[in-house]
């Protein structure tokens, strides 16, 4: 799967997931992930508010990516992976909250079985995925949780 999926890839891609689908700009704030500690099989609860803050109404399909930071899944973790979506229609200068749920599932990874692991996850939430160079007109925000047995 190497470089087949965005999962996987590491280049830059000429036209990521989300390029140039609004007419108008989204800023994220307020990314809350709770709780920042959780026991291996819990879920994990993503808050974060979308705000529109262009001149237009618009839709926004809001990303929430997960990443494997801990050095005990190298080479087995992907280097993202996406696990909610959202497509919100937002009328100019409003905002909304949005929930997701980041389930036990989502963080499993395959060793000789599918397990979730100790050790430190981010999650990102945006308009497009994290650490992107080819920018669409919105921001990504960062925050980790701790996984224990």
């Amino acid at each position: 799967m190497k470089n087949r999926t965005y999962r996987y890839f590491e280049g830059v891609p000429l036209y990521p997931f989300g390029y140039g689908l609004s007419y108008t700009s989204f800023m994220y704030s307020d990314l809350v992930v709770t709780p920042s500690e959780v026991k291996a099989g819990d879920n994990v609860t993503v808050k974060v508010t979308v705000e529109n803050v262009g001149k237009l109404d618009g839709y926004e399909v809001t990303q929430v990516y997960l990443s494997w930071t801990s050095p005990n899944v190298a080479g087995i973790a992907p280097i993202r992976q996406l696990v909610g979506a959202q497509r919100n229609f937002i009328k100019s200068q409003q905002s909304l909250p949005l929930v997701f749920t980041v389930t036990a599932r989502e963080m499993q990874l395959w060793t000789t079985q599918w397990e979730v692991l100790p050790g430190a996850m981010d999650v990102y939430a945006g308009g497009q995925q994290p650490n992107q160079v080819t920018k669409v007109p919105s921001n990504v925000l960062m925050s980790s949780f701790q996984v224990t047995t």
